[in-house]
């Protein structure tokens, strides 16, 4: 998670204005994030549509909503441990 974060923040810094939108070659550029999700989420554990000739566009839709969902979540909230307790 701490290398998907900071592939996410180093976007952050290289951008002119930060509360731009995800740009296509951003999301071109982060290999490690597109590396994880294709090879546990995308590929092997989500079929987000039927086969054959449509599946293709479904994983690549379904693999840059991914994406863009993890660059929000990491790039706009933050992670902490707290103490264990009971949930009611």
């Amino acid at each position: 998670m701490e290398e998907m974060t900071a592939e996410q923040e180093a976007i952050l810094e290289n951008r002119e204005d930060p509360n731009s939108l995800l740009a296509w070659d951003e999301y071109n550029s982060t290999t490690f994030t597109l590396h994880e999700l294709d090879s546990h989420v995308v590929s092997k554990n989500f079929m987000p549509f039927s086969g054959g000739t449509r599946q293709r566009a479904g994983a690549e839709y379904s693999r840059v909503f991914m994406a863009t969902f993890f660059h929000v979540l990491l790039t706009r909230y933050r992670r902490m441990k707290i103490k264990a307790g009971k949930i009611y």
